[in-house]
């Protein structure tokens, strides 16, 4: 729709876009969410909220902006370093496959010093929700990320509203309290290379440290 449109409204959307980015502001109504439940595949009991996946649905309009913006910060991130060389998830170029390549090449550089490899491994639940926006903001301005994308992305982040629907069911909309990175949103974890690596790098360098 939007390229049948652009030749006639483009120029007013890049309008909001560029002042969007000078101000650091996202208009309340684009991060206003209309979240739908989408049934988990294989669970036993469906009346447990645990067997729904929630899903932010934004609009359209925003998702431009928020690509652009993604873009630019895996830009800096990939052309000046600002990740740990060990960190795949999320990253252009860069796989399950690679990971598990390096993985095992520890483990047989292990094997060849007689030594035995340990391997942690964290599911972290919630991991969307709970991305604080003023933590978020300092990690990236200690990345030295330019101070008006960071105000940016704090503000993208910051007074979330949304609607739940279940079936017919439609709820009012309020303010989410623990609103972190939507799913949904080009800042997900699937579509986006920097936003959660550079949050959850800053757990894994704590936890190297400790």
């Amino acid at each position: 729709m939007w390229r049948e449109l652009w030749p006639v409204v483009g120029d007013h959307i890049l309008w909001l876009y560029n002042t969007s980015l000078e101000l650091g502001h996202i208009p309340q109504r684009w991060k206003t969410a209309r979240i739908v439940t989408l049934r988990e595949p294989g669970k036993a009991d469906y009346a447990l909220p645990k067997a729904f996946r929630p899903i932010s649905l934004l609009p359209t309009i925003s998702k431009g902006l928020e690509a652009a913006v993604a873009a630019r910060l895996s830009y800096i991130t990939e052309t000046h370093n600002l990740l740990p060389a060990n960190h795949f998830g999320a990253r252009p170029r860069r796989s399950a496959e690679q990971a598990l390549n390096a993985l095992v090449q520890r483990i047989y550089q292990a094997w060849r010093q007689r030594k035995v490899l340990s391997l942690v491994s964290f599911d972290v639940k919630g991991d969307f929700n709970g991305v604080h926006s003023s933590v978020l903001a300092k990690r990236l301005a200690a990345r030295r990320v330019p101070s008006l994308v960071v105000k940016w992305v704090r503000n993208f982040c910051d007074r979330r509203y949304a609607q739940v629907t279940v079936r017919n069911f439609e709820s009012e909309v309020s303010q989410n309290e623990y609103a972190g990175i939507p799913q949904g949103s080009p800042y997900h974890l699937s579509s986006t290379p920097v936003i959660m690596p550079t949050w959850s790098s800053g757990r894994s360098t704590e936890l190297e440290v400790h």
